[in-house]
């Protein structure tokens, strides 16, 4: 009897460490799963992407991409001291928009429009600084930048008030260009005297 009633406890006690145990390890080895979504997570890659504006100190800026069916957009950001800096996945720079609002558009007759800057006027090689003079006589571009696989990037834009035709009258615009231009992915879009205008999200 004395013998017996040790022995039951002791390898009840056992039984459930080792349960315990297994369970732990199952668990462990399921965080590690390569196609779970943890994992998958601490996998992605991301780029602290600075978009510097020359001509626009305080201009909202936000970015934006499409793929298919499916599309992002990131916060709006007003540049401090002409800078907006964002944190993005690597993947999601291929293809990726710069859309620019600056103060002088949130006030007076609206433009019906999304003033987008581009990435490589036509004609253009990627490098090349570009000129206001020069991207008004432009009749296509395209506003989808290549991408990156840096840890870190900075885009340069130009910004530029212009008067251009808005909803009910003529009104403060806005032309934007990256300067120097950078490698662009997908197809040339029309732009208006080089403005690239746009009310849905492109798709590159």
């Amino acid at each position: 009897m004395f013998t017996n009633t040790l022995t039951k406890p002791t390898l009840g006690r056992s039984l459930a460490v080792a349960v315990a145990l297994a369970a732990l390890v199952a668990g462990l080895l399921l965080a590690v799963q390569p196609g779970s979504a943890e994992a998958s997570a601490s996998r992605t890659k991301y780029v602290t992407l600075t978009v510097s504006l020359h001509g626009c100190d305080a201009c909202d800026v936000s970015l934006q991409g499409k793929h298919g069916t499916h599309w992002w957009q990131s916060h709006s950001e007003r540049a401090r001291h002409g800078k907006a800096t964002f944190e993005v996945p690597q993947a999601r720079t291929r293809g990726m928009t710069i859309a620019v609002t600056p103060g002088w558009e949130r006030h007076g007759i609206p433009t019906g429009y999304q003033t987008l800057a581009v990435a490589r006027y036509h004609g253009v090689k990627a490098g090349q600084r570009v000129t206001q003079a020069v991207a008004r006589h432009k009749s296509y571009g395209n506003p989808c930048w290549a991408g990156t696989s840096a840890t870190h990037k900075t885009l340069n834009v130009a910004v530029r008030k212009v008067r251009v035709d808005g909803t009910t009258g003529r009104t403060d615009g806005t032309i934007a260009w990256l300067n120097p231009q950078t490698r662009a992915t997908g197809k040339m879009m029309r732009v208006y005297g080089g403005i690239l205008g746009v009310q849905d999200v492109v798709g590159c």
